[in-house]
């Protein structure tokens, strides 16, 4: 078995929460990683959602934090084909309780998420969104840092 833990760096995008309304996540700098994965957690019990009450689920890019734009169908693995940067709609609930992994391959530094809630309905959606970056550049292991005074007086 090979070791993932020291190879990955987690952050949290959305912290658990009872989504009521829409909600746009600080800019991620990926800046140093060669790839992103996003964790969606998304609850059970979301009976309300249909067609006209719906979430959607769009991710933007760019090359600044203040300047994103939504992200194209190339730069995303995983999810509903890209329509505007939406790249996942929940609008059945059966799609409750779920894990949804996607991809970014596009080559901007900073990435958002935009949660938008569609139509009428008074109820929330439990959910979380953690960051996976991965493929760090020329960088030694997180937990190798933190043990470097426990290494060197080993050596």
């Amino acid at each position: 078995m090979r070791d993932l833990v020291d190879n990955i760096k987690m952050k949290p995008m959305i912290a658990p929460m009872y989504l009521e309304k829409n909600l746009v996540t600080v800019p991620l700098c990926t800046k140093g990683y060669d790839s992103l994965t996003l964790s969606l957690n998304v609850g059970q019990n979301l009976k309300w959602l249909s067609d006209d009450n719906c979430v959607q689920f769009l991710l933007e890019h760019g090359k600044s934090k203040d300047e994103l734009t939504p992200v194209l169908d190339e730069h995303l693995l995983g999810g509903d084909p890209v329509k505007g940067g939406v790249f996942l709609t929940l609008n059945n609930p059966k799609q409750g309780g779920s894990i949804y992994c996607f991809g970014y391959i596009g080559d901007h530094p900073y990435v958002r998420l935009k949660v938008i809630k569609q139509g009428e309905h008074e109820y929330g959606m439990p959910m979380s969104c953690a960051a996976i970056l991965g493929h760090g550049q020329n960088m030694p292991p997180e937990s190798y840092l933190e043990r470097l005074d426990e290494i060197e007086a080993y050596l």
